[in-house]
């Protein structure tokens, strides 16, 4: 009954589906005592980093989550590396943030990390580096269906606010 659910999800509430499952795992079994989170190190190897960074964070060690998913970015698999990276855009500086969010999207091109990317640029008033995303080779392959309806709503407003022409042709298409 449940794969037969799963089977239909997208695939990337799977993934988030799968995330949670995990570190609700990870945090049954590992508790707070340091001894089994080496087991765990042994059980869950590399990708060990991203749930350590979690704990961290859950427990207010900042400093300590940053090192963990710093150390998870460079060592664990894509898949957790990518949530290592995401969680240190969420974590930076705006200035450290814009960094990592064009890394992130560099490494791992999908409309989300291109949105977060946006986002990111739009409120540090960076228009023209926004602009230039759309004609990015790395995001060409994405489904233009699948873009964010956000996405599109934050290219216009960076077209009005560098006073481009193409602004009024954007609106009428």
């Amino acid at each position: 009954f449940l794969l037969f659910h799963l089977s239909k999800m997208p695939m990337n509430q799977r993934k988030s589906l799968l995330l949670v499952v995990l570190y609700t795992l990870f945090l049954v079994i590992t508790g707070c005592n340091d001894s089994k989170a080496m087991s765990l190190q042994k059980q869950f190897g590399n990708n060990f980093y991203y749930f350590m960074g979690l704990k961290y964070l859950q427990e207010g060690q900042q400093d300590d989550a940053l090192a963990q998913f710093k150390k998870g970015v460079k060592k664990s698999d894509d898949f957790f590396a990518e949530k290592c990276l995401e969680s240190l855009c969420q974590l930076a500086s705006e200035n450290e943030g814009k960094i990592l969010a064009q890394e992130l999207a560099k490494k791992f091109p999908s409309n989300d990390n291109r949105l977060r990317l946006e986002r990111l640029l739009y409120a540090a008033e960076e228009y023209e580096q926004l602009l230039a995303i759309a004609e990015n080779d790395l995001f060409k392959g994405l489904v233009a269906e699948e873009e964010p309806a956000e996405s599109m709503y934050l290219r216009l407003l960076a077209l009005e606010k560098a006073g481009k022409q193409g602004f009024a042709g954007e609106i009428e298409d």
